[in-house]
């Protein structure tokens, strides 16, 4: 969500500048996108949002300009998807709500599903269950038949 230098040259930025670099809060506009972010010495710290239509559609916190903390991405109405980073990469739940229930959940460890794997039906009965470990499936599996 955080710009790279490619992408800030084709947005429209608003802010302070800092020792030359951005620092505090910058608005990046392109099109119907913005994009709301806290700088500390050009690098992306803190609170990152991007709205579309002025309907937000990421929110995140970032960490020396990597993301870090608690991530919500909102897909459609009802619809969002969680997880949490550390350093750049995907670390714990990762979990997905469709129409406001809860429909997936996987486990991270340094960006790798590791852990804990379930789908829910729209019913919140449980569709499919097992564990990851290092990325790969390991142990007894549960598939519902449909």
């Amino acid at each position: 969500m955080a710009t790279s230098g490619f992408l800030r040259r084709l947005l429209v930025g608003s802010g302070k500048y800092v020792g030359g670099f951005p620092d505090g809060l910058w608005e990046w506009r392109y099109k119907k996108t913005t994009l709301k972010c806290s700088y500390e010495a050009g690098v992306v710290e803190g609170a990152c949002m991007m709205l579309v239509d002025g309907r937000m559609t990421e929110w995140g916190q970032y960490a020396s300009g990597l993301r870090h903390g608690l991530q919500v991405e909102f897909v459609a109405e009802g619809d969002r998807v969680v997880q949490s980073w550390q350093e750049g990469q995907l670390e714990g739940k990762r979990m997905e709500y469709e129409e406001g229930m809860l429909r997936q959940v996987e486990s991270y460890r340094a960006g790798t599903l590791h852990g804990l794997y379930v789908e829910y039906d729209k019913d919140g009965e449980i569709v499919t269950k097992g564990e990851y470990l290092d990325g790969e499936r390991v142990g007894d599996w549960y598939k519902r038949e449909k």
